[in-house]
């Protein structure tokens, strides 16, 4: 509705609101190196409690509590699709109880 309105009043001369829209991207998908380090472009669910670890489970690399009671009975390999992009951060991922 808010999209509508937007369009209304604006037309084609703003970009749309991309909150609740489908996004895509195009281009290689490649890694990349970080202070000397390469940086994989896919990772594992094993790859999150690496991390944690890593960083001593401290804020703000610590993982949720759902996420450490569910660590035995996970496959850490079972690929984990999602990285860091603007304002989200994959610590906001929350397992489900199934």
């Amino acid at each position: 509705m808010i999209a509508r309105a937007r369009f209304a009043q604006s037309g084609f001369t703003q970009p749309p609101d991309a909150t609740f829209t489908l996004r895509l991207s195009y281009g290689a998908v490649k890694g990349y190196e970080e202070n000397g380090k390469a940086v994989p472009y896919d990772t594992e669910m094993g790859g999150a409690y690496q991390h944690a670890a890593e960083h001593n489970s401290q804020p703000p690399y610590n993982l949720p509590e759902s996420w450490t009671k569910a660590k035995p009975k996970l496959d850490l390999k079972t690929p984990l699709n999602f990285r860091f992009h603007g304002g989200y951060h994959w610590r906001k991922l929350r397992l489900s109880n199934g």
